[in-house]
C-alpha cells in the first residue's frame, strides 16, 4: 500500500484549495488505485471501488452534493460508478470507480485553478 498526492493546490477555487490523494493497493508484481480522497475547503469526499464513499466520514447515498460549495455530480453507468467535480463550464474533476479498479482525471485544467499545483 501506498498514499500519493496527485494534486495538491492552495490557490483553486478562489483559495479553498485542493487536496487529491489515491491510495495504492498492491498485488503481486503491480498496484492499482484503491480509494482517492479529495479535500475542498474543508470537506472531504472519500471514494472507494463498487461506488462506495463517504463526504466528511458520513457514508453518501449515490445522489448529487456539494464539496465547499461546488456541485459533484454522481452517474451510474452500468458497473461504474463517476463523481465528478463540475469547476466551471470546462474544468472538471472525475473519479471513476467500478468493481475492480478506480480512475482519476483531470479535465482542462487552467493556471486560475492549477497554476500552483504540486
Amino acid at each position: 500500500e501506498c498514499d500519493l498526492v496527485m494534486v495538491d493546490s492552495q490557490q483553486f477555487a478562489n483559495g479553498k484549495g485542493l487536496s487529491l490523494h489515491i491510495r495504492t493497493e498492491r498485488v503481486d508484481h503491480w498496484s492499482f488505485i484503491a480509494a482517492v480522497a479529495m479535500r475542498v475547503g474543508d470537506q472531504i469526499l472519500e471514494v472507494t471501488r463498487k461506488g462506495i464513499h463517504m463526504l466528511d466520514g458520513v457514508a453518501g447515498t449515490g445522489t448529487d452534493m456539494e464539496l465547499a460549495g461546488i456541485p459533484v455530480k454522481y452517474q451510474k453507468k452500468r458497473k461504474s460508478h463517476y463523481f465528478i467535480l463540475q469547476i466551471n463550464d470546462l474544468e472538471k474533476i472525475i473519479i471513476k470507480s467500478s468493481d475492480q479498479f478506480m480512475g482519476v482525471k483531470l479535465e482542462s485544467p487552467s493556471a486560475d485553478n492549477f497554476s500552483d499545483s504540486v
